[in-house]
């Protein structure tokens, strides 16, 4: 299933102190962000490793450079 458009409202938001809740939380991160064709929009606030790991990817987008 794909959608035109898919938006993720603070997609840094983990839950503190749940492995297991952390882990499926960043689950359906991964199959929001891979259902988006192919507009896709993620806002984040926090300073965690999902919202660096974020930050991290759209600045390589914007500057042309691998994220890996």
């Amino acid at each position: 299933m794909e959608f035109d458009t898919v938006a993720m409202i603070d997609c840094s938001f983990v839950p503190k102190n749940n492995d297991e809740e952390l882990v499926g939380q960043v689950r359906k991160l991964y199959v929001c962000m891979t259902r988006a064709q192919p507009a896709l929009l993620l806002s984040h606030h926090r300073a965690n490793d999902i919202g660096a790991s974020l930050h991290s990817m759209v600045n390589a987008q914007l500057t042309g450079k691998s994220g890996a």
